[in-house]
């Protein structure tokens, strides 16, 4: 059975609910670019399934392991940079990615100093929450 517990670390620092990617993608946004390192915080924070539990791996133990974590080694590595990376302020008042953390840890193994982002404002994000 998958161990879906949610760590506080998660709970403390990133969005509660976010909307389906299709939705997303679905926006007119136009699209710009950011330093990794104002996403960066991000790689620390255990999103990833490993096993049996949904949130047990962040992407730094993915990239300074990768033969471990083959898994999401693999796709980062096949992820495609050419599409941006899907953002908006958090309640911290951070960027959270919403889709692209996979081309955000490739960018970072591939030495990239900026990404290319689009930045969805919070009534976008609140109007996506309200049509699920």
């Amino acid at each position: 059975m998958l161990d879906k517990t949610i760590p506080e670390l998660l709970k403390e620092n990133c969005l509660e609910r976010i909307p389906p990617n299709k939705r997303v993608w679905g926006l007119k946004i136009q699209i710009s670019t950011m330093l990794i390192s104002t996403l960066d915080w991000q790689f620390d924070i255990p999103f990833w399934q490993h096993e049996n539990k949904k949130y047990a791996i962040t992407p730094n133990q993915v990239i300074n392991d990768p033969k471990r974590y083959d898994y999401h080694y693999n796709r980062i590595l096949q992820s495609h940079l050419e599409y941006p990376i899907e953002i908006v302020k958090n309640q911290t008042n951070k960027w959270e990615i919403l889709d692209g953390l996979h081309r955000l840890a490739k960018a970072k193994i591939l030495g990239f100093k900026k990404v290319k982002v689009r930045k969805l404002s919070k009534i976008q994000f609140k109007r996506l929450l309200k049509e699920l």
